[in-house]
């Protein structure tokens, strides 16, 4: 390829170095050693310093888009595939954002954006907000944020600004990205930049087909805000206020789901219920019970999670005040009974997680035998595992906090009978369960041991049991 890009280089032809740059790209999608070997040899002979040089001669010669495309593709490629060698250097891709502005083409620009993106996506490995799984009991963040801040921090926090406030809806969209990929820019040292990405945040709402971003973007700071050391309550007044307004729209599916999905990591934010008003509160409960009753499986099962969360983590003094109005005994007995697994398991993990505050009047207003008897209907069903798993997680939480709502009997006998299952049922298991079915054996295992020591089996009580001296 060297004397490829040299023999271009002397005839300047256009084409010819586009035609190399989409040979090139392919190379560095395939992910080889070989690949590594040649195209990253150090920080400063690699083959992002050919794609500056690129761009840098293509833009003093004036000459066509077709380069600064090709190359800021690959170099999207790079990102992608290779994170840390893009990471190692990630000050060549900053330096030529002038040289990129410079051709006033909004498509490269976005192009330039999504390199980032990609890279971000890479290093992050966030979960993505449209699979609604478990609600997690709520613990202290195992990660801090970083007292430094990289190059790449300071140069994205510097534009996502600038992007908000572009009049073209790519560039828009692009910091809106960039702004959920990136949450750790809220900081307390750049609260002056929050309070214009807040702003600008609040502007873009107000346009239709941006609604969706913008809660998605909310939902993703979100997910991050333990890590971020702020004490204004600004930014969760800004943040209820926006989903408010977005869970009332009707007829956009893609803001449903955002929009469910951001209320409930609102409600796992420490000290969100101390900063939300009676009413927004009371808003969004509306919202998520209406969320909880789509449906769509995603949308339903966010809505779950947020009246779950809500149940669990509200002080005592705004779920009595909010239990005026919300039935919350009787909106867990419908979720516990609905039809789409994903919406049954948040629900009986906010409900674990209630008898595991020790909580006792929150407790009262929402277990009851009713919920307890479901859990185990849900183990005779084995329908789902996980279902299965967090059934029998409820019912060894409800005993070893001795709220006397099953017989213990009864919950062995469910044991037994589905440690039976499992043992002789292993192959018909699918591949994608096995790693749940595993957990609720290990799970299994230890609970019946607990119930044995406290209680006799249910299969000895069918027959007697001769002495040992007959």
């Amino acid at each position: 390829l060297q004397p490829l890009f040299a023999w271009a280089g002397k005839e300047d032809s256009a084409s010819l170095k586009t035609g190399l740059y989409k040979m090139l790209g392919s190379f560095v999608s395939r992910r080889s050693k070989v690949i590594e070997q040649v195209f990253f040899k150090s920080a400063n002979d690699n083959i992002l310093v050919e794609l500056v040089q690129s761009i840098e001669l293509n833009k003093s010669k004036q000459k066509s888009l077709f380069i600064p495309l090709e190359s800021v593709t690959v170099l999207s490629k790079v990102a992608t595939v290779y994170p840390t060698f893009f990471e190692q250097s990630i000050e060549i891709p900053i330096q030529f954002y002038n040289s990129i502005l410079s051709y006033n083409d909004s498509k490269l620009v976005c192009l330039y954006w999504k390199v980032f993106e990609n890279y971000l996506s890479e290093k992050l490995k966030k979960k993505d907000e449209d699979d609604v799984d478990e609600l997690p009991v709520r613990q202290v963040p195992e990660l801090a944020v970083e007292s430094s801040r990289s190059d790449l921090d300071i140069f994205v926090m510097k534009k996502i600004p600038e992007l908000l406030r572009s009049t073209d809806i790519d560039q828009i969209q692009a910091g809106l990205t960039l702004a959920s990929l990136c949450p750790s820019i809220l900081q307390k040292k750049e609260s002056g930049d929050i309070e214009l990405i807040l702003l600008n945040l609040q502007r873009c709402n107000d346009q239709v087909n941006l609604k969706s971003m913008v809660s998605s973007t909310i939902g993703a700071f979100l997910t991050s805000y333990s890590h971020i050391s702020l004490d204004d309550n600004k930014i969760i007044g800004v943040f209820s206020g926006i989903l408010l307004k977005n869970s009332k729209v009707e007829g956009n599916v893609s803001t449903k789901i955002k929009t469910s999905w951001a209320i409930s990591q609102l409600f796992m934010v420490p000290r969100t219920f101390e900063f939300l008003g009676t009413s927004v509160c009371e808003g969004l409960l509306e919202a998520s019970l209406k969320f909880s009753q789509d449906e769509r499986e995603k949308i339903a099962a966010a809505g779950s999670k947020s009246l779950g969360t809500f149940i669990s983590l509200a002080p005592f003094s705004l779920f009595n005040e909010m239990k005026q109005k919300f039935n919350f005994q009787e909106i867990c007995t419908n979720l516990i009974h609905h039809k789409r697994p994903k919406v049954v398991w948040n629900i009986l993990i906010s409900i674990r997680n209630l008898t595991e505050s020790q909580n006792q009047e929150k407790i009262s207003a929402i277990l009851s035998s009713g919920l307890t008897s479901r859990a185990i209907f849900i183990m005779n069903a084995r329908e789902n595992f996980k279902m299965t798993l967090h059934s029998v997680e409820l019912l060894n939480s409800v005993l070893k906090n001795r709220y006397d709502l099953v017989a213990k009997s009864d919950i062995l006998r469910a044991c037994l009978d589905l440690q039976e299952f499992l043992s002789s049922n292993g192959e018909a298991i699918l591949f994608t369960e096995l790693a749940t079915v595993e957990k609720l054996r290990n799970y299994l295992d230890r609970f019946i041991i607990c119930l044995l020591y406290t209680s006799p089996s249910p299969r000895d009580r069918q027959k007697s049991r001769m002495p040992s001296s007959a």
